[in-house]
C-alpha cells in the first residue's frame, strides 16, 4: 500500500489510516512506504516556531553584543593603561629637564660667584693706598665736600643741614 500526502489535512488522514493498518498489519497487511510532502504548518506552530527562532536569534544578538562590548571595554582599558603610561613618561621627562635647567642655573650662579670673588681678590690684592688715592682724584668734580668727618663727627658747611642759609 502507498500512501501520498501533499497538505496537513492529508497527513491527519494519513494517520487515521496508519493507526487501523497497524492493527490489520497481522491480516498480513503491509505498509511498504508512505509519503509526506509539503506538510504545511498551521498558524500556531508556525508561531511557536517564529517564537523559538526569534528567541534564538536575540539570543545570539545579546551574546554578540556582550562580546562586542567586552571587546570595547578591554580595548578602552588598554587605551587608558597606554595614555597613562605616555603621560608618566611625559612627567618624567618634563621633570629631568626642569632639574637639568635647575642644576645648569644653579652652575651658571656659582661660576659667577666664584669669577666676581677671583675678581675681587685679585682687585683687593692689587689696591696700593697710592691707587686709591688716584681713583679719588679722577672721580672728584672739583668742588668742595659738603659734609665730611670720620663717622663720630660731622663737619657741615651749612647746605646740607640748613639748605635756606645757602640761599641767603
Amino acid at each position: 500500500m502507498n500512501l501520498e500526502c501533499f497538505n496537513r489535512k492529508c497527513f491527519h488522514d494519513i494517520e487515521a489510516s496508519i493507526i487501523p493498518l497497524h492493527q490489520s498489519i497481522a491480516n498480513n497487511i503491509i505498509v511498504e512506504n508512505v509519503s509526506l510532502i509539503d506538510i504545511d504548518a498551521d498558524d500556531e506552530t508556525r508561531a511557536s516556531v517564529q517564537r523559538k527562532v526569534n528567541a534564538q536569534q536575540e539570543l545570539e544578538l545579546a551574546q554578540i553584543e556582550q562580546k562586542t562590548a567586552n571587546v570595547q571595554a578591554t580595548k578602552d582599558k588598554e587605551v587608558a593603561l597606554i595614555k597613562a603610561e605616555q603621560d608618566k613618561e611625559t612627567a618624567e621627562i618634563n621633570a629631568e629637564q626642569a632639574k637639568i635647567k635647575a642644576q645648569g642655573e644653579a652652575d651658571a650662579i656659582q661660576i659667577k660667584a666664584e669669577a666676581e670673588a677671583a675678581a675681587n681678590k685679585m682687585i683687593v690684592e692689587s689696591l696700593t693706598p697710592e691707587l686709591i688715592d688716584n681713583n679719588r682724584i679722577e672721580k672728584w668734580n672739583g668742588e668742595v665736600p659738603m659734609v665730611s668727618g670720620n663717622g663720630a663727627t660731622i663737619v657741615d658747611d651749612g647746605s646740607v643741614i640748613d639748605p635756606q642759609q645757602n640761599t641767603k
